[in-house]
C-alpha cells in the first residue's frame, strides 16, 4: 500500500469512532447486497465523516438513531453532503439487521390506520377489478382526503373542503 493510501485510511479509521467495530462487517453486508468495492470504500470514507460528526455532537452507537434524525438538519442541501446522513442510514439498517440496535416498530399499513380505506380497497379489488397498482395510486389521494376531513363520509361536502 503506498504512503498516501495508507495516511488515507489512516485517517479514515481515526474518524470512526464508534463505527469502527462493525465497519468489516459493514463492508461484507454491502458486498452481500452487490455494493462495488469502490463505492463500498465510498460508504466507509462519508460514514466515517457521518460518525465524526455524531461523535462530536455527543451521539454515541446507542443514540444513532437519533443522531441521524438530528444530523439530516446539518448535513441538508448538496447531495454531496446528503451523502454523509444516507451513508449513517445504511450503517443504521446494518446494525439493525445483525440486532446491535433495535428495529424500527413497524407503522400500521394505512388500511390499518383507516379502516374505511381497507373497506374501499376491499371493495374496488371485489367488485370492480381494480388493478393493485392503480389502487395504489388512488391510495394516496385517499389519504390525503381522509387526513382532510376525517373518516365520517357524511363531513364530505363541498363546504367542508373549503374550510379544510
Amino acid at each position: 500500500m503506498s504512503k498516501q493510501k495508507r495516511k488515507h485510511a489512516n485517517h479514515i479509521q481515526r474518524r470512526l469512532h464508534f463505527a469502527a467495530p462493525h465497519v468489516d462487517g459493514f463492508q461484507e453486508w454491502l458486498r452481500d447486497r452487490g455494493y462495488t468495492t469502490s463505492t463500498i470504500e465510498e460508504k466507509v470514507r462519508l460514514l466515517a465523516g457521518w460518525t465524526d460528526w455524531m461523535h462530536a455532537s455527543g451521539f454515541a452507537l446507542r443514540d444513532a438513531v437519533d443522531g441521524l434524525t438530528a444530523s439530516a438538519a446539518v448535513f441538508k442541501g448538496k447531495k454531496s453532503r446528503k451523502a454523509y446522513v444516507g451513508a449513517g442510514r445504511l450503517f443504521i439498517r446494518h446494525l439493525q439487521a445483525r440486532g446491535v440496535l433495535p428495529k424500527p416498530a413497524a407503522r400500521p399499513s394505512p388500511a390499518e390506520k383507516w379502516p374505511i380505506l381497507g373497506e374501499f380497497l376491499k371493495w374496488a379489488r371485489q367488485h370492480r377489478g381494480i388493478a393493485e397498482t392503480t389502487l395504489e395510486l388512488r391510495q394516496r389521494f385517499i389519504i390525503d382526503l381522509l387526513q382532510t376531513l376525517g373518516e365520517d363520509p357524511t363531513a364530505y361536502t363541498a363546504p367542508a373542503r373549503l374550510h379544510a
